[in-house]
């Protein structure tokens, strides 16, 4: 519908935060890290090109990696190797490994730009970096912005915060938006995943009020 609207001026996703004004929201960069070496038997080592140590570098390098640009929601970016495979027998001399890398960017770092501090920082451990998901974007609004004013006036007992979770609000990187929605964020995706009628029926009160002060009426 977006092409066919006229320009939006604001807008709320309503995931859940127990009403609370989520103003910033983590993006998310998926990388993959690939080791390229030479096999050879484990007896003579020296003739092969150690893959998984080639990555073992990389990784120290990527937990090393300290983000300087905080957020006052988010904190700082963080990198996480989660998960690394290598090697196809006991005594050979592996020439390959790959390992991802979960990485959770706030809005100060532009997802390419993460990108290419990481590279840098693994340059010299000679691993190709692949980038197999950018397009979580890391969003923010400011808090004297027209949403975020509306939001602060119908729901004065809020307190902004930042979340670590991604939702919607990435397709909105360009409207001021608040993540404001009924029901704790903890028991998303869980086996007992519900919101309580009366949740819903204040957070309509307060969408209600919210859209009031939002247009002054």
């Amino acid at each position: 519908l977006r092409p066919r609207l006229q320009a939006i001026a604001g807008a709320i996703v309503g995931e859940p935060t127990e009403m609370q004004p989520c103003l910033a929201q983590k993006g998310l960069v998926i990388l993959r890290l690939d080791a390229h070496g030479r096999t050879a038997h484990a007896a003579r080592a020296h003739l092969g090109d150690n893959a998984i140590a080639r990555m073992a570098r990389a990784i120290g390098a990527v937990e090393r990696l300290a983000f300087d640009r905080i957020d006052p929601y988010l904190g700082r970016a963080t990198a996480t190797v989660t998960t690394i495979e290598g090697g196809t027998a006991k005594n050979v001399v592996p020439d390959r490994c790959t390992a991802v890398v979960d990485i959770r960017v706030v809005p100060a770092y532009a997802p390419a730009e993460i990108v290419e501090i990481v590279r840098a920082a693994i340059a010299d451990a000679a691993v190709e970096v692949i980038v197999h998901s950018d397009r979580l974007v890391p969003v923010s609004t400011d808090a004297g912005s027209r949403i975020a004013r509306a939001v602060a006036a119908a729901h004065p007992g809020g307190v902004p915060f930042g979340s670590p979770t991604a939702s919607d609000w990435v397709f909105l990187a360009d409207v001021p938006t608040v993540k404001m929605g009924p029901g704790p964020s903890e028991r998303s995706h869980t086996p007992d995943e519900r919101i309580e009628l009366w949740k819903v029926e204040h957070a309509a009160r307060v969408y209600e009020a919210t859209a009031r002060a939002f247009f002054g009426v």
